[in-house]
């Protein structure tokens, strides 16, 4: 650094002691007044001296540039070449004002003093000008400087689902790394809620929109906001329990609206979880370039192959804080680009040359040797050809319908046949544009999720899904809106009143309805299945709902903070809902054993029932009465309810032969003996969670899956922080 100040100093030198000249010159110009011949010389040899002096410092600043050349970085070299040009410039515009002085001394005598006086005026503008020039070219190079930050997430901003409120929450991810190195289950990470396959084996699960699977599909996702806006480098996510169920990170520009995106991929792959060891890591994938400043990012995951919850501790983003715009991403552009050109070549290639002929495709496009060559796709009958196309998703379709004209259409047929669309995947790219253009190939939807879509400039607005649901819901049976940011009252009016049949909604997690909002539900007489998880629903709203909806079947209030007197509002719900069979509780606080029986009382057909961590029940009063009034029980979650006893194991063995997963997560009056009569009693168990059970440790774990080897039995490697 001290070696570049003297470079500074050096470069400098040759116009600090400018206002002496201007000095001189000034002096040579005032002179003129009272002396005009001799004031003209005067002013004529200042400027040949200012001339020859000033060359001589251009020289000098010059031969100093070039000494360095070979003794500096490539910056220094930058710098000098550009205090040569400055010198140069400087120069030329003093030479030029002192010519304009020489000529009014040498012309006409009583015009000499204007002259003089024009060529002083010159002289100043250029060293004003070659001062701000040089700032200017200052102030670049501090712009391309690469300053390099490591920084961790400021703040979670959103969320799909998260196990705990305080402890396993999101806000876990804020600040530095806690638990990494260690590997375990620990309190101060961040879990979601689902793993495995068993959420999707639950009895009565919500079914799929879409008949079409794809390799992975993401199951969850967090938000996460960086102090600082930085074109990213890299990023590290600590996970330090069942790694590996990362399948796409997603940045956010700075400037959405001068950049014109609001997500930009820069990693996607399928899951990992069958490759990696079981132990801590820092994933760093390679990222795709980004040319974008970006403060937030999106962490996606597919759980569907994690043996138990996957826990992340924190995430770390590497990037350059200031930088010009990078030609990396241009690059990359070009080059997707140029490949896509090749491949549409490739089919064009392979299709009919009739097809081309009637798009009229350029020559240039096609070989002329192709021209008249048949390949046999031509000869395959339309209906072949949508046979092979039906077994395509919508998108799919839409890709495949971009080939030809007569991909096009029968795309157009094929997509009138479709009665289900599920846009969650490709949730970054739907808009209003996007919806606007397959409006018509939508006349017969029945089944639509939207979830995750909306919540930034240039995604889904409010305004273009009520044009969409407009169009296209009058047959909708089942709507997704998980998670949907874009959702607002007004979109909650629009569609209860234009999609009559609604049997089944979700609603998990949007903030931005009001609680007045959901008093329309109760429009929907026809609704069987409602997911209002994370919402602001009210206890008045739910049992509005529960009058005008009789035949609601599956209902998930969990995590609902707006309700408060849980227990009277089972009472009041369970009374109207005798047909219940999925009731979803998660952390109804103030829901006690009178809440549960009165559930019990009411709900004989109850299949699924979830009251985890509803720390107030005491199991005791109620697993008893729960077993014997519903008989027909198949997942059972009593999730952190320490009250669970011998008791209540054997209440459910006599009971529940036909259960299939129970999690008794942190019940620490069982012991191994009664675990075991009750496996013994439910044949049918697949899945059963022992974690923090006191008196259950790993060897009865390993004993009881070898005497049981149809049940999924997990115990969670428990650790603390030293």
């Amino acid at each position: 650094e001290d070696e570049d100040d003297e470079d500074d100093d050096e470069y400098t030198y040759g116009y600090d002691e400018m206002p002496s000249y201007l000095h001189v010159a000034r002096g040579a110009a005032s002179a003129l007044t009272d002396q005009v011949t001799e004031g003209a010389k005067q002013a004529s040899l200042a400027a040949s001296v200012l001339t020859d002096k000033v060359t001589e410092r251009a020289k000098q600043a010059s031969l100093a540039a070039s000494a360095l050349t070979d003794q500096v970085t490539e910056r220094a070299k930058e710098r000098a070449r550009q205090a040569t040009m400055v010198a140069k410039g400087l120069s030329n515009q003093v030479t030029e004002g002192a010519r304009i002085a020489k000529e009014a001394a040498t012309a006409i005598p009583r015009n000499a003093v204007s002259r003089a006086q024009a060529g002083m005026q010159l002289v100043e503008r250029a060293v004003n000008a070659a001062s701000n020039k040089a700032f200017r070219k200052s102030s670049l190079e501090e712009e391309d400087t690469k300053q390099v930050i490591k920084q961790y997430v400021d703040r979670v901003t959103n969320f799909s689902s998260q196990y705990g409120s305080v402890s396993y929450s999101a806000d876990m991810l804020a600040g530095n790394p806690r638990i990494f190195p260690h590997y375990g289950d620990f309190t101060q990470a961040f879990v979601m809620r689902t793993y495995g396959p068993w959420w999707k084996k639950a009895p009565l699960a919500p079914p799929p929109v879409s008949p079409f699977s794809h390799s992975f599909e993401v199951s969850d996702f967090v938000e996460l906001e960086f102090a600082v806006p930085v074109y990213p480098q890299q990023i590290i996510v600590y996970e330090t329990y069942n790694p590996g169920s990362i399948v796409r990170i997603l940045a956010s520009p700075y400037n959405i609206q001068e950049n014109g995106t609001s997500w930009v991929v820069l990693w996607e792959g399928p899951p990992q979880c069958s490759s990696v060891e079981k132990a801590s890591r820092a994933f760093s994938p390679d990222l795709l370039p980004c040319s974008h400043a970006v403060n937030v990012l999106r962490l996606e995951f597919d759980h569907r192959q994690l043996d138990y919850y996957g826990q992340l501790d924190a995430v770390m983003l590497v990037g350059e804080v200031h930088k010009k715009a990078s030609t990396g991403r241009i690059q990359f552009v070009v080059e997707k680009a140029k490949r896509a050109a090749a491949n549409t070549k490739k089919l064009y290639r392979k299709l009919s040359a009739n097809n081309l002929t009637q798009l009229e495709i350029e020559s240039s496009i096609l070989p002329p040797e192709t021209n008249n060559k048949m390949c046999l796709f031509d000869m395959l009958p339309d209906e072949l050809v949508m046979t092979i196309f039906e077994k395509l998703d919508f998108i799919d379709v839409l890709r495949v319908s971009c080939v030809s004209r007569r991909f096009f259409q029968l795309g157009y047929r094929i997509h009138a046949g479709f009665t289900g669309l599920d846009l969650q995947r490709c949730w970054a790219r739907v808009n209003d544009v996007f919806l606007a253009s397959i409006m018509e190939r939508c006349e017969n939807l029945e089944k639509l999720s939207l979830s995750w879509t909306g919540g930034g400039q240039n995604l889904l607005s409010p305004s273009g899904f009520i044009s969409f649901i407009k169009s296209t819901g009058e047959n909708l049976t089942c709507l997704r809106l998980a998670c949907c940011a874009f959702l607002t009252d007004e979109c909650i009016d629009v569609f209860t009143t234009v999609a009559p049949k609604l049997e089944d909604l979700d609603l998990q997690c949007c903030a931005n309805v009001s609680q007045d909002a959901f008093m329309m539900l109760s429009r929907l007489k026809k609704l069987s299945r409602l997911n209002v998880y994370n919402t602001l629903v009210t206890s008045q709203n739910l049992i509005n709902i529960a009058e005008s909806c009789g035949d609601l079947e599956h209902l998930n209030i969990g995590q609902c903070l707006c309700i408060l007197e849980w227990d009277q509002t089972m009472m009041q719900i369970t009374s109207r809902l005798p047909n219940l069979k999925t009731l979803d509780l998660w952390r109804a606080r103030t829901l006690t054993e009178a809440g549960v029986n009165a559930i019990a009382n009411h709900c004989h057909e109850l299949v699924t029932l979830d009251v985890g961590w509803c720390r107030m029940v005491n199991a005791q009063n109620c697993i008893s009465n729960l077993a014997r009034q519903c008989p027909k029980l198949r997942k059972l979650v009593f999730t952190a309810i320490r009250s669970t006893s011998v008791n209540c194991l054997v209440s459910i063995g006599t009971h529940l032969q036909e259960l299939e997963q129970l999690d008794l997560l942190g019940s620490n009056l069982i012991n191994p003996a009664s675990l075991r009569a009750m496996l013994e009693a439910c044949p049918r168990m697949m899945y059963l969670d022992v974690s923090f059970c006191r008196h259950i440790d790993v060897e009865h774990v390993t004993e009881f899956q070898l005497a049981f080897p149809h049940v999924a039995i997990k115990k969670s490697l428990q650790r603390n922080l030293p």
